[in-house]
């Protein structure tokens, strides 16, 4: 049972890297000068459906309904992040270059996430 779960685990990973679009999103213009690698996901609903779908075509959605028959939702929910976030936006993991960041490598990596009202999206975490 834990093996099909680290098996669905990394299959969801490499089908959002392979759905992730590079590029043309309007998350692009935040990026700051000197990223060396941006992935951006196109529509944080879309791209949950899409793997959604792709959990119930595997079979493996029953192992974990909740989670896996709604990917963005169960994240949202196990990270506490559920007011604020535009499900129709365009999420970018960002990776700056070090040198030009002035940062270490640990540190030069940045997460947009794309909100509706930034008060509400704040208002979910302490202090």
């Amino acid at each position: 049972m834990r093996q099909v779960q680290r098996i669905a685990i990394a299959l969801s990973v490499v089908f959002a890297i392979a759905m992730a679009h590079v590029a043309y999103a309007q998350v692009l213009p935040p990026v700051p000068a000197g990223a060396t690698v941006v992935v951006t996901v196109k529509n944080l609903a879309d791209t949950s459906a899409k793997l959604a779908g792709f959990f119930k075509d595997l079979g493996v959605d029953q192992f974990d309904p909740d989670d896996l028959g709604d990917p963005l939702g169960a994240l949202k929910k196990k990270l506490n992040v559920t007011k604020g976030i535009d499900d129709k936006g365009d999420l970018a993991f960002v990776f700056i270059d070090p040198s030009v960041s002035g940062a270490d490598e640990e540190h030069s990596m940045l997460l947009l996430i794309p909100v509706t009202d930034y008060k509400a999206f704040i208002g979910n975490f302490d202090g």
